[in-house]
């Protein structure tokens, strides 16, 4: 009898080995799938992962069959604790294969959209069957989020790191879902849209960029068209547009009429207000009411540029490529201008409509120029407001919004710094962010943040309208004169700050001249920063054309720390440094 024991278990021993090569074998598959992002951006890298997959899906088979015809595990399942093991065993690979499936399936759905759409216009129909497919996708992934409670060795490792997989894809699957949500909509699957799109210029910096050129973005049924480029000069209100601004922000930004004057629409960091305000100005000013604002900045119409490929823009000698777009809008058309001519029309609005027109005539793949709009949104280089209150909603959900206080407020810091000249200066500038925080015994957080401009501008320049000076603010060519503003936690201690854009805001004034740099220092107090044994700081960017460099370093006397005392992040998205906090003995 007990010899019998033994030999089963031997052929038990083996089959599970055997079954654990597979699944070893079909996780490595399965990495090989989707190990390079940038290969799931074109049809021949889609192919090859969908070949990796269905590799994969071939081993769990295998798995499966090895566990279901084993004799000696169907004697052994008799035994409660290696009963659990055996179905234990068969979930996991179970659950692998829906995985592996569901991704082969969308794999085949992008395909489908990619084949069915041309240019710029996208297939509704296949959107919407790729819309269901994430959303069923979701649904199977949440139902296979299963305790791994009774499992032991390989198999409780391999359910462990299938779970971890699974709730990071929930997270991808379910945000790409709000993204299509959001999409049909947007691009006309309900009817046609029009949008004011803002071109917010990195040289003369508000919170996102001053705007100084518009376009009309046409969308029908999925297809769309950017109309011709043009100065707001030819949006000149005569009064201010009936937008109501809050106290708090007439008291830091009225005095530079964001209701009527276009390059101060963006002085607030709250784009939600800014995207209705500009909806206003634009309405008042042409008679016709948009159904959103679109704001892109530099950086995002040269991603757009890596999509459409190189383009030729009137007025601008050569092609305009994702690689010199920068220097050719922000510093050479600007060089040799005179300090009086201030009326040169901004292209930034041009070479965006460029783009638009290239795609309609290139090969277009959906899903790079996707994962191009999503770091833009991500790096606050591509801001969307909707005049729909639904749909706006979504917007915010999706981080699109540009808001600074929707993710935990209260741990959450955001420095722009802003043009106080009529100078194109700040493609000269660069900005680096240090926080020294202090941990006090009862968990409050003193934040030490000081905010260093670097000043490129060349030294002894003659005066012009990029560098200046501009004899109200600046005396000096390329001095370089900015506001400086800190908005800390909401509910945290800011010496003169006021609740603006959901946040307490402060500010200071720097002037830096050329080829030097210059700081300014802000403190914030946060009171309970320690929650749950952990302090967070969320820092979000503001969209320069170089991104902010933010460097944290953490003293916390009376408290053992976990990790490193010191973080560091480049913000071209929002950054959260965290620290694992408990009471010293």
């Amino acid at each position: 009898m007990g010899l019998g024991v033994v030999l089963v278990g031997l052929a038990a021993w083996r089959t599970l080995s055997v079954v654990h090569t597979d699944v070893a074998q079909a996780r490595t598959t399965i990495d090989s799938a989707t190990a390079n992002p940038d290969q799931l951006l074109s049809t021949p890298g889609r192919a090859q992962s969908l070949h990796y997959l269905t590799e994969a899906d071939g081993q769990l088979q295998q798995a499966d069959r090895q566990i279901r015809t084993s004799l000696s595990l169907d004697v052994l399942s008799w035994v409660p604790f290696a009963h659990t093991q055996r179905d234990g065993l068969l979930q996991l690979v179970d659950d692998a294969r829906t995985m592996t499936e569901s991704g082969s399936t969308l794999l085949t759905t992008v395909d489908t959209l990619q084949s069915e759409s041309h240019g710029t216009s996208i297939s509704i129909p296949s959107l919407r069957r790729l819309q269901q497919e994430v959303t069923g996708t979701v649904t199977r992934f949440e139902a296979i989020d299963r305790p791994g409670s009774g499992l032991i060795g390989p198999i409780a490792t391999a359910r462990a790191s299938l779970d971890r997989d699974n709730v990071r894809l929930v997270q991808l699957m379910t945000r790409g879902d709000e993204a299509l949500s959001y999409a049909l909509p947007f691009l006309g699957a309900d009817g046609p849209r029009t949008y004011f799109l803002a071109a917010e210029n990195n040289a003369e910096m508000r919170d996102q960029g001053a705007v100084l050129s518009f376009a009309v973005l046409h969308v029908d049924n999925g297809s769309f068209t950017v109309g011709t480029a043009q100065s707001v000069g030819v949006l000149a209100l005569t009064q201010p547009a009936p937008v109501t601004v809050p106290p708090s922000m007439e008291q830091v930004f009225g005095g530079y009429q964001p209701t009527e004057t276009w390059q101060s629409t963006n002085a607030t960091a709250n784009f939600p207000w800014s995207g209705a305000d500009m909806a206003a100005m634009y309405t008042q000013a042409s008679g016709v009411r948009p159904d959103g604002v679109v704001g892109i900045d530099v950086p995002m119409v040269a991603s757009l540029l890596t999509v459409s490929g190189p383009v030729s823009v009137p007025g601008i000698s050569g092609a305009v490529t994702s690689q010199n777009l920068a220097p050719i809008i922000l510093n050479q058309l600007y060089d040799g201008i005179g300090p009086n001519q201030a009326d040169r029309s901004d292209e930034l609005s041009a070479v965006a409509q460029a783009a638009v027109d290239a795609m309609q005539g290139r090969d277009v793949d959906l899903a790079r120029l996707a994962r191009v709009v999503a770091q833009g949104i991500d790096g606050r280089h591509l801001l969307v407001w909707d005049a729909d209150p639904a749909y706006e909603t979504t917007v915010a959900d999706l981080g699109a919004s540009g808001s600074i206080d929707t993710d935990e407020p209260a741990e959450t810091f955001h420095v722009a710094v802003e043009n106080a000249t009529a100078t194109k200066l700040d493609y000269y500038v660069t900005v680096d962010v240090s926080m020294h925080i202090t941990v006090t015994a009862v968990g409050y957080a003193v934040v030490d943040t000081t905010v260093t401009l670097h000043n490129s501008a060349p030294a002894n320049a003659k005066p012009s309208y990029q560098l200046g000076p501009d004899g109200v603010s600046s005396t000096v060519a390329g001095q370089y004169v900015g506001h400086v503003y800190l908005w800390g936690p909401l509910g945290g201690t800011q010496l003169g700050s006021v609740v603006e854009s959901g946040l307490q805001l402060s500010e200071q004034d720097l002037s830096v001249l050329p080829q030097a740099g210059g700081s300014v220092n802000f403190q914030t107090v946060i009171p309970d920063a320690v929650r749950n044994g952990w302090l967070n700081i969320n820092v979000v960017p503001q969209p320069r054309l170089v991104p902010e460099q933010v460097t944290a370093t953490l003293s916390a006397p009376g408290w053992a720390l976990t990790g490193s005392d010191r973080q560091s992040a480049v913000l071209n998205r929002t950054s959260t440094m965290s620290w694992r906090l408990t009471p010293a003995a």
